[in-house]
């Protein structure tokens, strides 16, 4: 039988990895192994997952809205989304959810594509990892 985690991945459609990124023009982040180690808690399986690396204000990607393409200026102000990292311009990232995959419990600004899968992420860290703790198989 599969692992633990291996299994909840294959029911949540794919790879940690894979179910875990967003589009991105910039590198994705390495989130580190995917497997859960007997004993480990929640919050030391956490410490894998860390936020990707935002756009840089200067580079080529951060001259425009990632997902309007609308210019940023005085006016249209860019926002970086907490969870891919890339650059939106308001109207494109109106969203504050949490991130609990990335420790981050305080609302954060999202854009529109992220906040439609932080919840599936939320609830795999609220519900799904303390259930596969307590010795929970997903078969």
């Amino acid at each position: 039988p599969a692992p633990p985690m291996e299994a909840l991945c294959c029911c949540l459609g794919g790879s940690l990895e894979a179910r875990f990124s967003a589009p991105r023009r910039i590198e994705a982040p390495s989130y580190g192994s995917a497997g859960v180690v007997a004993g480990e808690d929640r919050d030391s399986l956490l410490d894998k997952f860390r936020p990707p690396a935002w756009t840089t204000d200067d580079c080529e990607d951060s001259l425009q809205c990632y997902s309007c393409d609308s210019e940023f200026g005085v006016l249209n102000r860019r926002h970086h989304c907490r969870r891919c990292g890339n650059t939106y311009c308001d109207g494109c990232s109106q969203t504050r959810t949490k991130l609990l995959l990335f420790n981050i419990r305080e609302p954060a600004r999202v854009c529109d594509a992220c906040a439609a899968e932080a919840p599936a992420e939320n609830e795999l860290v609220d519900k799904h990892i303390p259930r596969l703790k307590a010795g929970a198989r997903f078969d």
